[in-house]
């Protein structure tokens, strides 16, 4: 954080995003099937991607990838990154705002977000192709 950041935000903050920890609740079946298929399709073609890496690493290697990968994704399932897109730095974001720490707070929620996107896709896959088969 730097002097100015400290210094003038203090004042008058800049709005921040926050990320929720609870469920994922989203209604996938409100979506239109178009969007679905498409879904199932990509989840489908990361799981079979997935599943091709990890397939001729020694057994304790994949494991411990396995693990590490179905904590990430837990982590995409309960916790839901929303930054304030409206304070992302100047030029829509193009450039850092040297006088708000905000600013770089929503910018890694951003980057959060986007980070735990293709976990959520996976994890909807299953979602879509329950509620398909129900």
């Amino acid at each position: 954080m730097g002097l100015f950041e400290w210094w003038l935000e203090r004042k008058n903050p800049g709005p921040q995003g926050q990320a929720k920890l609870n469920r994922d609740k989203t209604n996938l079946a409100q979506w239109p099937l178009g969007w679905q298929v498409l879904v199932v399709v990509l989840g489908l073609a990361a799981w079979t991607g997935l599943i091709y890496l990890v397939l001729p690493w020694e057994i304790l290697s994949a494991l411990k990838f396995l693990l590490g990968f179905a904590l990430y994704l837990v982590l995409s399932y309960f916790v839901h990154p929303s930054p304030a897109t409206r304070n992302m730095g100047w030029m829509g974001g193009v450039m850092d705002n040297p006088f708000r720490f905000s600013d770089d707070v929503n910018r890694f929620l951003l980057f959060f977000q986007a980070f735990l996107f293709p976990g959520k896709i996976m994890l909807w896959t299953f979602r879509i192709l329950w509620y398909w088969i129900k």
